[in-house]
Formats: structure tokens, sequence, C-alpha cells
């Protein structure tokens, strides 16, 4: 069967990652219709939420040996797919201002409770 790739490289999806993705899809013996790589490389654009390129996650997926592009599971793995391609890592922020051992010694609610009694 033969695939028409030009709407996707229309859409600004690289030629070479498109046909990499159909050759790993005969490899594995999963061939694609054409819907089927009309809805990849639609999730493949959806990576660039992911602040990767559509190009990226679909080398990633090759490189999962995945049978699809799937940006859900790259999400949960941002910082193994950054990390292949040679980016920095995203660093998690703590919601917390204190550490946790600061935390644990934290005495500042006691001299509140001291004031409001010397208050009163």
């Amino acid at each position: 069967m033969k695939l028409n790739l030009e709407a996707m490289t229309k859409a600004g999806i690289d030629v070479d990652a498109i046909k990499d993705f159909i050759e790993h899809r005969k490899t594995i013996k999963k061939p694609l219709t054409q819907r089927a790589l009309e809805m990849n490389m639609r999730e493949a654009w959806k990576a660039k939420k992911l602040g990767i390129t559509p190009e990226q996650a679909i080398d990633y997926t090759i490189f999962k040996c995945w049978i699809g592009v799937n940006c859900s599971h790259m999400s949960d793995r941002i910082n193994e797919v950054l990390e292949l391609f040679g980016e920095e890592p995203v660093k998690k922020q703590s919601t917390r201002s204190m550490s946790l051992s600061e935390n644990l010694n934290d005495r500042s609610w006691a001299n509140k409770v001291v004031k409001l009694e010397n208050n009163s």
C-alpha cells in the first residue's frame, strides 16, 4: 500500500522521520494504513506541548520500539526523552517553601501560641 505523506510534510513534519516511522512499523510487522499514519503524526505533533519536536517524538517511539506515538507516555518520561536528545532535563520544582528537615524542626507555631496567651 502506498502511503500519502504530502499532508504531513505540509504540516511541517520531516519526511525522513515519517519514512523512518513507516519502516519501523514494517520491521515490527505492524504495517500502517493511511489513517493510522495520520493519527500517529497528529499525536507526534502534540509533542510540541511537551517541549519536544514531532521528529523527536517519532524518534523516541522508534527507540522504545513502541507500536505508535503516545505523548501521554512521553510526558511521564519527559526527562528521559530530553536526555536522549542531549537536552537539559526539566527540574521539578518543589511546592514546599521549607525542606522536610526544616519542616519537622519548625517551632514557629509555638511562638505564635505564646504570643496569643500573653495578649489574653
